[in-house]
């Protein structure tokens, strides 16, 4: 497990072990994406809050977690999930990030 971003108790992981990234505050499990990687690029077919944690703007705390991720290891995005994609194309260097 690998830590990319953390505010107070909450943390973004990397869990190569699961293909997911996800956010934790203490030990409960707040939101989570799911992904796969080839050749540089991050596919993200997948975020998702539990329903008793909507609302709080954790998906959003998640994907700003994911983004560390990739520009701390050189990667690229392609956010299949509209959640995700809808946070990238936000950034002011989304193209930078997303896949062509």
């Amino acid at each position: 497990m690998t830590s990319s971003r953390q505010s107070g108790d909450l943390h973004v992981s990397r869990r190569d072990d699961r293909a997911q990234y996800e956010l934790h505050g203490g030990e409960e499990l707040l939101s989570f994406a799911t992904f796969s990687q080839v050749d540089g690029v991050v596919t993200v077919p997948h975020v998702e809050t539990p329903v008793d944690h909507r609302g709080h703007g954790y998906s959003t705390m998640l994907m700003a977690g994911v983004v560390d991720d990739l520009r701390t290891n050189g990667l690229r995005i392609d956010p299949i999930c509209w959640v995700a994609r809808k946070y990238v194309e936000a950034l002011p260097d989304a193209d930078t990030l997303l896949v062509d």
